[in-house]
């Protein structure tokens, strides 16, 4: 049984003849010594337990700071990362403007240069329709300007009819706008025909 303070304080020694029994005093003093050592021990138990407690308190407070160091440091790098991102993002921008316009630039200037050559080359085909037509008809007007030197003209007839439809062909072609690339231009009858 565990001593209490208040039993200690209370305590009453039986009397002897000389003062109070040495047993009994000597008994109680046996008892308290026990209890005093049992709460020394638990004492030091406890202080042992408190000790490795506040160690690993003040382990878990610095890995808290570790950590807290480490989100912030986390944090720090993230917003760098963001803003060089960012930065890099803004450059690819400006790069992208910049080629667009100069493409923009290139193609206007083919453009230009092609509707120059559409129009030089639309140029030079009415030229080479003015001239063909031309030809063409000076053909007609000598075929049909040129005596019949032969006895028979039933043949010659033919040729006339076959080269008017080639030529009337070639004008239907110039008028559409797509001359005939196969196609001759004929050559004025040499002297030599009959």
């Amino acid at each position: 049984m565990k001593l209490s303070p208040l039993e200690v304080r209370h305590m009453e020694f039986e009397r002897g003849a000389m003062g109070y029994r040495k047993q009994a005093v000597r008994e109680f003093l046996e008892r308290l010594a026990e209890e005093i050592e049992d709460l020394l021990h638990e004492v030091q138990g406890l202080r042992a337990m408190v000790t490795e407690r506040d160690e690993a308190i003040e382990g878990l407070l610095e890995t808290e700071a570790e950590l807290k160091r480490a989100v912030m440091a986390a944090e720090r790098i993230g917003n760098e990362m963001k803003e060089q991102a960012r930065r890099e993002a803004d450059a690819i921008t400006r790069e992208a403007r910049r080629q667009r316009i100069h493409l923009l630039q290139e193609t206007a200037a083919e453009l230009e240069a092609a509707r120059s050559e559409l129009a030089r080359l639309e140029q030079t085909q009415a030229l080479v329709r003015e001239q063909l037509r031309g030809h063409l008809t000076g053909f007609l007007t000598a075929l049909d300007a040129r005596p019949g030197s032969r006895t028979d003209s039933a043949p010659s007839q033919d040729v006339i009819a076959s080269l008017r439809d080639v030529i009337a062909e070639a004008r239907a072609d110039l008028e559409v706008g797509e001359p005939d690339d196969d196609q001759a231009e004929p050559s004025e009858p040499s002297s030599t025909d009959t």
